[in-house]
């Protein structure tokens, strides 16, 4: 075997094992529940993403494990939630929305990740709600709207409100 054959040989080797180890290891691991995904752009440059939405939607079953995703100007989205999480939480009335219908709340005690959230009532029912409450719901998914809105250049959770109670 000459030295052109040795070093063509010498570079194929990691390649193969990696694809090998590949094939058998991590079909059985299940990337895409961390956000993962690879792409290859061509046969020198591969790519690997963060993604916590699997076809646009989270797959998180508690509040604490869902990321912090950022709101930037003109990136308008909302990601649902593949199963709803039932969320008791204190907030502070910061604003009603025209319509009656959706609510803003700053949370208490501040949450650094998320610090405010929407919602409205499931049943469409509208209330007028000023001061703080004790908010029960089912949290649907995170959104980012517009940065006119009252909540800026930041994402919220989105929850349906289910029962309400003022504390003061």
């Amino acid at each position: 075997m000459n030295l052109g054959n040795k070093l063509i040989l010498l570079l194929l080797l990691p390649l193969v094992t990696v694809f090998v180890l590949s094939y058998f290891f991590l079909d059985r691991i299940n990337l895409s529940r961390l956000g993962l995904t690879s792409q290859i752009i061509n046969s020198t440059i591969s790519k690997i993403d963060f993604n916590p939405f699997n076809n646009s939607q989270f797959d998180f079953d508690d509040y604490d494990s869902i990321p912090v995703l950022s709101c930037d100007s003109g990136q308008a989205y909302f990601k649902q939630l593949k199963n709803p999480i039932a969320i008791i939480w204190t907030g502070r009335t910061r604003s009603i929305m025209q319509s009656g219908g959706y609510y803003a709340f700053e949370k208490i005690p501040e949450d650094s990740r998320y610090p405010l959230f929407g919602g409205s009532f499931a049943d469409g029912k509208t209330a007028d709600l000023s001061g703080t409450y004790k908010v029960s719901g089912l949290l649907l998914g995170i959104e980012c709207g517009e940065y006119a809105s009252i909540f800026g250049a930041n994402s919220h959770p989105v929850i349906d409100i289910v029962e309400i109670q003022k504390i003061n």
